[in-house]
């Protein structure tokens, strides 16, 4: 039994199939991002796990939305940015390699470089297309290029 099924009712049997789907394909990924902005591991579980706990709490209307899946994204996001300024995204942010950018590039550009995500699995996770994700990439990194001093964060992605 997982801590969401636990926090929710004790048995995983009351939470739907498709949660715990979404939540095997998901949540590794989800806690590797939120590592990426948190200073510490345990604070990146807590989140995730609140985030998780927050979706199963709304997976109903999650499935009636057009899209579940940049429905999951957004909840987890906001989940993160709840956490108010981060001083790892400040520095992942003022990276050479990351200018300040608009948030879905932000999250290709980090999912891609430095979680070296497919652009397929990108693509899942957000709820866009691949192609959608390799536009974003090829945007983030021409602006990226744009900065002075900046180089190329796009070497070696898969």
């Amino acid at each position: 039994m997982s801590p969401t099924d636990a926090a929710i009712g004790g048995e995983p049997r009351t939470l739907p199939v498709s949660f715990h789907g979404y939540r095997q394909a998901h949540a590794g990924t989800w806690l590797d991002y939120a590592r990426v902005h948190l200073d510490d591991p345990d604070r990146a579980r807590t989140l995730v796990a609140r985030a998780l706990l927050d979706l199963a709490r709304t997976w109903a209307h999650a499935l009636r939305r057009p899209n579940v899946h940049a429905y999951a994204w957004a909840l987890f996001r906001r989940h993160l940015d709840e956490y108010g300024p981060h001083p790892a995204r400040i520095a992942v942010a003022a990276s050479p390699h990351i200018p300040s950018l608009p948030g879905r590039h932000y999250d290709v550009l980090i999912l891609r470089t430095r979680l070296r995500c497919s652009a397929e699995q990108v693509a899942d996770l957000l709820g866009t297309t691949a192609d959608g994700v390799r536009c974003d990439l090829r945007w983030a990194l021409r602006r990226s290029a744009t900065h002075p001093g900046t180089t190329d964060p796009s070497e070696d992605i898969p």
